[in-house]
């Protein structure tokens, strides 16, 4: 769903524009709302009580009040007007952002992305390369394999499937199989110089997942075929991304409603863990 999002700030220094972000808020006309601001730093703290900031918590509350009243039918008390006329509230030492979209299953999940790479402080840092990002995949998923003998790994070989009599190809980084579960992954590193290269790229590779779940496949290897099911295939899309900037973690956000749409599993490179993906 498409939703507005925007950074709450301290600004300290008005005149030289520097700014700290201590939150945020994601949410549209007549959908959900989600608020969320760091109580971690003492010296927010008086800030985060402040009476803008009451207001607004006070107004998304009753916002998703009345649409949990009306049976799962979303209706807000809260439109994004609204927010930007709390804009010129906000136009001291607390200041909000312009709004920018962003897409999410929901305003909670939307605001937890943004305020984890906005606002909690992770390492700000540029993407790896994809380079990097299969070698990790392939060291973890190599562990996995060495012990547990019951599965078994498979380095860049393609998923084989056919549609309408014409065969494709899901292109993979690596595949964990065993006799009745497996784990496809594939490894996007997401650049903003050229953020449409990326999105063109995985949304090729989705057409390919869209015929493998439609009609199963077959992976090929040592002269031998073995049968994948679709069913019992998990599959991982891993990236990394741009986390200097609010741009990158907006396209972060893009690239994960993709993946979500085609039943794929968006995955940080850091979070990675194929122990875990396959006890979901």
């Amino acid at each position: 769903m498409l939703y507005q999002s925007w950074v709450l700030r301290f600004v300290p220094d008005v005149a030289r524009g520097e700014f700290t972000n201590i939150g945020v808020l994601v949410g549209n006309d007549g959908m959900d709302w989600h608020l969320i601001t760091t109580d971690s730093d003492r010296g927010n703290q008086r800030l985060l009580t402040a009476a803008p900031i009451a207001r607004l918590g006070t107004r998304v509350r009753n916002a998703n009040q009345a649409a949990d009243q009306l049976a799962g039918v979303h209706a807000s008390s809260l439109f994004v007007d609204d927010v930007e006329r709390m804009r010129e509230i906000f136009n001291n030492i607390l200041q909000l952002s312009p709004p920018t979209p962003l897409l999410a299953q929901s305003a909670e999940q939307g605001a937890k992305l943004l305020y984890d790479q906005l606002v909690s402080g992770r390492e700000q840092r540029g993407p790896q390369s994809r380079t990097r990002l299969v070698n990790r995949i392939h060291q973890l998923d190599s562990e996995f394999a060495r012990t547990n003998t019951a599965w078994r790994h498979y380095n860049d070989e393609p998923i084989r499937f056919f549609r309408r009599a014409t065969p494709g190809l899901m292109r993979l980084d690596s595949l964990l199989a065993s006799t009745d579960q497996s784990l496809a992954t594939r490894a996007f590193s997401l650049t903003n110089m050229n953020p449409q290269v990326s999105i063109d790229r995985l949304s090729g590779w989705l057409t390919n997942v869209r015929g493998f779940l439609r009609h199963n496949g077959t992976i090929d290897t040592d002269g031998r075929t073995t049968p994948l099911s679709a069913e019992q295939t998990k599959i991982v899309a891993v990236y990394d991304f741009d986390t200097t900037s609010e741009e990158g973690t907006r396209f972060a956000a893009d690239f994960q409603a993709l993946c979500w749409d085609e039943s794929v599993t968006p995955t940080l490179v850091d979070e990675y863990d194929p122990t875990t993906l396959l006890l979901q």
